[in-house]
């Protein structure tokens, strides 16, 4: 048995609550409309109070979340294209991590010499 973990998360912590409150904006578990309250992801999460505004900032400014002065952070309505131009900068990491170099699954990826069946989605 290894004392090391087998996977280990390189994301930084902002960027791990982002995902998490991006993922619950993207399956509808926090509504449009929605305040989210500071204390309540923060005992959620078992992070501090920094790293969430962080990743606050990081969903204002991919227009997932909008702060209003004196009220606090409100979940936006995403739109399908914005779902889709998320989907389509993460994807290439998302891909990278999930696979390694030397898998089948990122030869077809790729396109390998065998010839890749892959073709580009139609508008």
């Amino acid at each position: 048995m290894s004392l090391y973990p087998t996977a280990v998360d390189s994301r930084t912590l902002v960027a791990q609550i982002a995902d998490t409150l991006r993922a619950g904006v993207i399956l509808g578990h926090l509504q449009p409309g929605e305040r989210i309250r500071q204390d309540d992801f923060t005992t959620q999460l078992g992070v501090s109070r920094t790293p969430l505004r962080e990743a606050f900032r990081v969903l204002e400014n991919e227009s997932g979340l909008i702060s209003r002065p004196r009220i606090g952070v409100e979940v936006t309505g995403l739109t399908a294209v914005e779902v889709e131009k998320i989907a389509l900068v993460r994807l290439p990491s998302e891909r990278s991590r999930r696979v390694s170099p030397r898998s089948p699954t990122r030869q077809v990826m790729r396109g390998s010499s065998t010839g890749c069946c892959m073709r580009p989605a139609s508008r």
